[in-house]
This record gives C-alpha cells, sequence and structure tokens, in this order.
C-alpha cells in the first residue's frame, strides 16, 4: 500500500528551504512572541536589526519540520518545538550569544497599557498610596476588584496592595480599564524572546534575562576580592606583583628605619631626624657672650670674687705679731738723749703703721660651690663644642643626602619614562582587566 504524502505548496517548499540554509548558516537560533507587538513597529525593529540578526514570521508547522531535520546536525534543537505554542512564534537566527541578544531586545521594549484580551507578562499589583480620584462612582469599581479603600484629604487611598492579575493571566476588559485610570502600563512593546538554542543548549526567558550592570559590577568585586586574597598570601600574579614589590619595599624600609640602617632610601631620614636633635639641643643650651678677649684664652672668662683674686695673687702669710709703738721705737734705736723738748706721742704720730686688717676666713663649703661651678662652667663649654660638631656633621650628611636624592629622582624619571613608552608601545597585562570586561560587553 503507498504511503500519502502530503502535498506542500512552492511557496512553503521554498520557504523551508530558506530555513535549512539559515539553520545550517548560523549557530544561535531563538523563538520570539509577537503577539503584543504592533505590526508598524516590528517592522521598524526588524530595519533596525537588520545585519545583526535574521528574524522569519512564518508557520508553526514549517517550524516543527525544520527542528526535527536539523536535530541530527545540531543535537537538542528539537526542545524548542514545546515554546511554538506561546503566542504568536518567530524563528530568529543571530551570530551573537543568546544572552547579549535578549539584552538588546529587552532594551528596545518599552511599556504600554493593557488591552482586553492581552497576557499579562508579570504579576500586575495596584500598589498601596495615594490615588489622584476624588471621592465618587469610581470607589464602587475599587470594591468591585477587592481593593479596599478610605478618603483622606478629599482624595481616594488604597489601603494595602491588590494583585489584580497574575503573570500569564488572561486580562478582562474591565481589568485593563481600571488599570488604564491608574495609569498602570504593565505591557511590553517590543520583540520577547521566549527561549534560544545554542551549541546544544536551550535557555528559556528565565535563564536569558540576566541584568549586565549587577553581573558587572560581581565580576568587579569577585575580581578586586582575589585580587587582595592573593597579595595577602603571597600569591605572584601579572596583576598583583607590583602591589607584592610596593608593599615588600614599604616593610623593609620600616625596619631599616627602626633598627638604624644607613641606606640610600633611609639615609634623607636619618639626616632630618638628626637635624631635628641638633635643634632641639640648641635651644636648651645659653647663650655665651661674643669676647674677644676670650677667644684669645680659648674660653669665656670666669669670674671670681674679690676674696678669691686676692687669694690668686698673694700667697697667705701668718701675721706677724703685733708689738707696741713704744717696744718697737727702742729696739730700732738706741736711746739718745733728746734734743729740746718731744713728746713721746710726737714720735708714735710720725712713724707709719702697718695694714694688719685679718683676712676672711674661706670655709669648705665655698670652695666646694666654686668647684662646681666651674665644672658647670665646663660642661657648657664641652655642650657649645658638641653642638658645633652636630652642626658640622649635619652639614656634611645633608650634603650627601642631597646627592642621593638627585639619584633617586633620576632613578624615578627614569622608570617614569620606561613606563610611558612600555604604555605606547602596547605593552600590558595578559590577564583582562575589569575595563576590558566592560568593554568586551559593550561590543
Amino acid at each position: 500500500m503507498a504511503v500519502h504524502k502530503p502535498h506542500i505548496s512552492m511557496r512553503k517548499r521554498k520557504e523551508l528551504s530558506t530555513l535549512r540554509d539559515l539553520i545550517k548558516k548560523y549557530p544561535v537560533v531563538g523563538i520570539i512572541d509577537i503577539a503584543s507587538l504592533p505590526s508598524s513597529q516590528f517592522q521598524f525593529m526588524k530595519h533596525g536589526l537588520r545585519g545583526k540578526l535574521i528574524v522569519r514570521v512564518t508557520k508553526k508547522r514549517l517550524l516543527k519540520i525544520l527542528f526535527k531535520e536539523a536535530s541530527s546536525e545540531k543535537v537538542g534543537i528539537d526542545k524548542l518545538e514545546p515554546y511554538l505554542d506561546k503566542g504568536i512564534p518567530a524563528v530568529m537566527f543571530s551570530m551573537e550569544e543568546p544572552f547579549k541578544v535578549f539584552n538588546n531586545f529587552k532594551r528596545s521594549q518599552s511599556s504600554a497599557p493593557a488591552k482586553a484580551g492581552q497576557i499579562a507578562p508579570s504579576d500586575v499589583y495596584a500598589k498601596a498610596g495615594p490615588t489622584p480620584f476624588t471621592p465618587g462612582p469610581i470607589i464602587s469599581e475599587f470594591g468591585a476588584l477587592g481593593i479596599k479603600t478610605k478618603v483622606e484629604g478629599g482624595k481616594i487611598t488604597i489601603l494595602s496592595d491588590k494583585l489584580l492579575v497574575k503573570e500569564g493571566g488572561v486580562i478582562d476588559g474591565k481589568t485593563a480599564d481600571f488599570m488604564s485610570k491608574l495609569g498602570l502600563k504593565p505591557m511590553k512593546i517590543g520583540i520577547n524572546m521566549v527561549a534560544c538554542y545554542d551549541n546544544g543548549a536551550v535557555f528559556d526567558k528565565e535563564v536569558l534575562d540576566v541584568d549586565y550592570e549587577e553581573l558587572e559590577c560581581k565580576f568587579m568585586l569577585a575580581y578586586s576580592e582575589a585580587l587582595n586574597l592573593a597579595t595577602y598570601i603571597g600569591y605572584v600574579t601579572s596583576e598583583n606583583i607590583s602591589l607584592l614589590l610596593t608593599k615588600n619595599y614599604r616593610e623593609a624600609l620600616a625596619i631599616a628605619k627602626a633598627s638604624g640602617v644607613a641606606t640610600s632610601e633611609t639615609l634623607f631620614e636619618q639626616v632630618k631626624e638628626a637635624a631635628r636633635e641638633v635643634l632641639a639641643l640648641e635651644g636648651k643650651i645659653p647663650n655665651f657672650p661674643d669676647d674677644e678677649s676670650e677667644k684669645k684664652e680659648g674660653g669665656p672668662k670666669v669670674k671670681v670674687s674679690k676674696e678669691e683674686e686676692i687669694l690668686e695673687e698673694e700667697p697667705y702669710e701668718e701675721p706677724v705679731e703685733e708689738m707696741p709703738a713704744e717696744e718697737e721705737s727702742l729696739e730700732e734705736e738706741p736711746y739718745e738723749e733728746p734734743v729740746g723738748e718731744m713728746a713721746v706721742e710726737d714720735v708714735i704720730e710720725e712713724e707709719p703703721q702697718p695694714d694688719t686688717e685679718p683676712l676672711p676666713e674661706i670655709t669648705d663649703e665655698d670652695i666646694e660651690k666654686k668647684q662646681k661651678e666651674l665644672e658647670k662652667l665646663e660642661k657648657q663649654e664641652e655642650e657649645k663644642k658638641s653642638v658645633e660638631e652636630k652642626k658640622r656633621k649635619f652639614k656634611e650628611e645633608s650634603t650627601k643626602a642631597k646627592e642621593v636624592l638627585d639619584l633617586e629622582v633620576d632613578k624615578l624619571l627614569s622608570a617614569k619614562n620606561a613606563k610611558k613608552e612600555a604604555k605606547w608601545y602596547g605593552l600590558k597585562s595578559n590577564v583582562p582587566s575589569a575595563h576590558d570586561l566592560k568593554k568586551k560587553k559593550d561590543k
């Protein structure tokens, strides 16, 4: 018995042949729903997407035949067949990845009021809060839909959120009219992709709906945390090598400063610290008089009392025992018979009396006090010489530090020029940065 083959018109055969060529050429195949998309807007979108993808509106039966025939070459593409029953299907062919195609369709969508008989794309709620309506017959419309209200400030206020239509539910005329009054626009005008095939896998709408901005932030956060972890544990990569070198340099510099090790990096800081110490010490030393006589003698002149001058200039001698003037005159000169009359008092007045005033008494405490004063002056003189020596060393070390700093500046300038040259010749890391990921996403 002969098998009856269904008759297929030449137009359908030509369309099926075109679909076979497209499905072999393009790796990504998608099913889109154009039920709520006006024809004029659909044609405008097709024209704008020309060159990026191809959209064909054809019979469901032809698409089922196409998927069945192509399942031998594209494994799993027949899984798109159940999605043909959702709305008015059309087939899409593209070279771009499914997630990028879906995101482009989503961006091109715009909001619109619902019409009677349309399918709700998502749950539609009447949100709690004030409305622009004044009390009147409209209150009965709120009550018919089960919305609790009250009057506040001359306006109707919704007390709590109320679900009007569930996702996938049919919107009736009464509900559509009420949503339009509330200003609700639940419908999305645009190309609605319901499923897509790529490399043996089928992705539905829920999987394809990815927030790229949020995903980019997550990738950047993951990159930053991975970089911090690698730097913390000392795992060397091309991305954190500069951070590790900087960290090790700072730690080595801190150790050198704490231990007093002189290096080309720590010398300048040590010189600055020595200069601060010199200035602090110089402020504590009293000012000495600048006397030419002191410079010739080799130091400041020490002031002593009158009693010390006497002790230094004249040695102490035992006082001569005083004798009466009469006996002294008798011993020195023999008695002669006086010529004329002369009184003994006249003789005494003629002879000068020696200065026999006793010297002041000097105690051990006075001597010890003077010695302490001399030691203090000697110490001040030594401190003054030490300050002059530190000033001289500071000047020498400052000169050396300046030379070292000049060398370091030359090194930094050389490194900066090398970095500019590397950037000019396009040298960069093999690991893509967050900026590269964003740039790749935009393309």
